[in-house]
């Protein structure tokens, strides 16, 4: 599948300059005026990286200021199957070797699901999530997707209203028995949902 790379600026703070070439010893780096920046990337995840995903995921849901009870209970559905990022689009935020957030895929157009969506909790309202999202929502257009759907944390709704989608259900919890939780929809033929084109 392509890639589809976008390059959000991170102040670095090790660099050295030889000439006017900026060298790391990771990542390229550029100058901004008078900052230097690392780039970043958004690529695609390895199965290798099942394992640290699933511990960004718990993570991050544990922001919210949910219990110890309840992050066990989500463990299981907030697990990367290596076989998922296998066969479906799933894409890491890549910052200087140091992933911060990543989504994932599912389904067959013309309608897709969401299946995860999750930052580092020190990169929440930093712009990291737009990214991904303005990321996704390009990819699926490009893919012949007309819809994706999400159920999603309440907390997480106002995000996704934020990016264009809509409210279309409520629908109970895969991880907490008598919770409902909001299902929404992009619908991505509509002006509503603005996303890049490929």
């Amino acid at each position: 599948m392509e890639s589809l790379a976008h390059s959000p600026s991170i102040v670095a703070s090790d660099a050295s300059r030889t000439g006017d070439t900026l060298q790391s010893s990771t990542v390229p780096l550029v100058r901004a005026g008078s900052m230097i920046v690392l780039q970043a990337q958004i690529r695609r995840a390895l199965p290798s990286e099942a394992a640290s995903l699933s511990a960004l995921a718990l993570r991050s849901k544990a922001l919210w200021g949910y219990d110890a009870a309840f992050i066990e209970a989500c463990r299981a559905p907030l697990t990367v199957d290596p076989e998922a990022i296998a066969k479906w689009p799933f894409y890491v935020l890549d910052e200087g070797d140091t992933i911060t957030g990543f989504y994932g895929l599912s389904g067959q157009p013309p309608r897709g699901e969401i299946e995860f969506l999750f930052v580092e909790p020190d990169s929440v309202r930093s712009g990291r999530g737009r990214q991904l999202a303005r990321h996704f929502l390009a990819l699926a257009r490009k893919l012949g997707f007309e819809e994706l759907d999400v159920s999603a944390d309440p907390f997480a709704e106002g995000f996704y209203v934020a990016m264009g989608a809509t409210r279309i259900t409520k629908v109970p919890s895969d991880a907490i028995p008598n919770r409902l939780i909001p299902r929404l929809r992009f619908s991505l033929l509509t002006d509503r949902v603005r996303a890049p084109s490929v």
